[in-house]
């Protein structure tokens, strides 16, 4: 876990002149990790396998209590790795990018007409309901709840 510094009322550094306005090429990262330890209150259960080729948007593993909740690949290739710890915990799933991504398709939908459920539906396949929390205790949401406030 990264170290947190907290400051209160803030903290002024006394820099002079401008940042220069300058835009410097990045060149794209060959490896993706997505690690389990980065959502809170998850079990992940693994649904890809080393050398198996994914999409963008495919998934790479679930939760074991909730399985309709996906967290998905954000590059397609190549998985090159499933790391385990100990007693088999899952640290990180790495994918090779491919040269060209393929992507999977959700489709476009019209969410004035949708319904609670069917908007639900499309976040879960989509792996978006990964990133709605649940309060107090800031853990993905249980998607079986309504909430008594959005």
């Amino acid at each position: 876990m990264a170290n947190v510094i907290k400051l209160r009322k803030g903290f002024d550094i006394s820099l002079k002149g401008k940042a220069a306005e300058e835009y410097l090429p990045v060149k794209e990262p060959g490896f993706y990790a997505l690690v389990p330890d980065d959502f809170t209150g998850i079990t992940p259960k693994v649904v890809v396998k080393e050398q198996e080729y994914v999409m963008a948007g495919g998934a790479l593993f679930v939760d074991k209590n909730h399985p309709e909740v996906k967290f998905v690949s954000p590059v397609s290739g190549v998985v090159t790795s499933v790391e385990r710890g100990e007693r088999r915990k899952l640290l990180n799933i790495t994918v090779q990018a491919a040269e060209e991504q393929d992507y999977e398709e959700f489709g476009k939908k019209d969410v004035a007409k949708m319904s609670g459920d069917e908007v639900k539906s499309v976040l879960m396949q989509a792996g978006l309901f990964a990133f709605i929390k649940q309060r107090p205790y800031d853990i993905i949401a249980d998607p079986s709840v309504v909430p008594k406030a959005i």
